[in-house]
């Protein structure tokens, strides 16, 4: 349990395109910001639909 919200929070959904240029992201890959199982507007990615 330790750490699973941690990375539940991280991987739910997508980062905003339009703070891919602060300061606090600039440690991330890029493809670290689409670990996400919804896409930044919330809606659901392929793998997260459940079919």
């Amino acid at each position: 349990m330790i750490g699973s919200l941690g990375a539940l929070a991280w991987m739910f959904s997508d980062y905003d395109p339009c703070i891919n240029n602060k300061e606090c992201l600039r440690a991330l890959s890029p493809i670290e910001r689409k670990f996400g199982l919804t896409r930044y507007d919330g809606s659901l990615k392929a793998f997260g639909e459940g079919n």
